[in-house]
């Protein structure tokens, strides 16, 4: 199906995936290079991190061809399987893919575990900003391997899973919902079909919500841009429990966008980076207030034809 130029995602140019057996035991690899189709060159940037080259990319397989074999490869089994990425954003881009050629999509399991989240609360972390690597090196695996290779991220992702209980995470994982690392009484959820994210953030749906502390009924009236797809507001309910409320948007090949919402207590790290945030926000729109006004008091120049008389 075509696509129009605004709505495409991004294109998967690697694939690569470890099958583990019931004991964490690695039993199975997929790698595969895909063709790009809306993006033939390589920026300098993702090729200073892959090496990958424009032959490179133009000789891999077809993406419907590599996400068969991908989905053939993952139900092997039987189709009884669970799925693991380092992030949220692999299982994003993966099935605005499979949306985006017509695919079917069925063979993707509902839940992706989030093994970041499951890394964090094996080590009893809060924060989930730590990387592959880093969360290897700190689990004492030897980085030996290229990095940037989705294989071999496969592999390092692998070799987490053998070194955390991945089992207990699982299972804190559909018993909490939104990911054992995220602080007490954080509140996740999808929600899709707004036209735009201006529409959204004024929807019931996602800026009313409930105090994680004490279950007060709260709505975010004003929020800060974290970049130009999330949002953040900070609010505070009547017994002083500040929270956050955290919105990301992405936009569908159906024009329309879906936004993740997280609510979580406020941190006080977290807090002084919002109110900075907050603070240059406002100023910048007082700057504009100001040029705004300036520019209705500047005289008018006469129209054309309109002398003096």
């Amino acid at each position: 199906p075509t696509v129009p130029k605004a709505l495409r995602p991004g294109d998967i140019i690697q694939s690569g995936a470890v099958m583990l057996d019931p004991e964490g035991k690695p039993m199975g690899e997929f790698s595969a290079s895909v063709k790009p189709r809306y993006f033939r060159q390589v920026h300098w940037k993702v090729k200073k991190l892959t090496h990958l080259s424009e032959s490179d990319m133009l000789g891999g397989d077809p993406f419907p061809e590599a996400a068969e074999r991908f989905g053939a490869w993952c139900c092997q089994g039987g189709g009884d399987f669970d799925m693991f990425a380092w992030g949220g954003e692999d299982e994003r881009v993966l099935c605005a893919n499979l949306e985006a050629w017509g695919l079917d999509p069925a063979w993707v399991p509902e839940q992706v575990y989030d093994l970041r989240l499951i890394y964090d609360s094996f080590l009893g972390r809060t924060e989930t900003s730590t990387s592959l690597t880093d969360a290897a090196e700190a689990l004492g695996i030897a980085l030996d391997l290229e990095q940037h290779d989705s294989l071999n991220d496969a592999r390092y992702a692998a070799a987490i899973c053998a070194a955390t209980d991945i089992r207990r995470g699982i299972r804190e994982y559909e018993e909490l919902g939104p990911g054992p690392a995220l602080p007490p009484g954080t509140q996740r959820q999808l929600e899709l079909g707004f036209d735009s994210p201006g529409d959204a953030l004024h929807h019931p749906a996602l800026c009313r919500f409930r105090c994680p502390e004490c279950g007060e009924e709260l709505r975010c009236r004003a929020w800060v841009s974290q970049n130009k797809d999330r949002q953040i507001g900070l609010v505070k309910c009547a017994k002083g429990h500040e929270s956050f409320l955290r919105l990301r948007f992405s936009r569908r090949p159906s024009g329309r966008y879906s936004a993740l919402r997280m609510v979580y207590p406020a941190g006080e790290e977290a807090k002084a980076f919002y109110l900075k945030k907050y603070q240059k926000q406002q100023e910048s729109l007082k700057r504009l207030k100001r040029l705004q006004e300036k520019a209705k008091k500047a005289p008018q120049a006469p129209a054309e034809g309109q002398g003096e008389s």
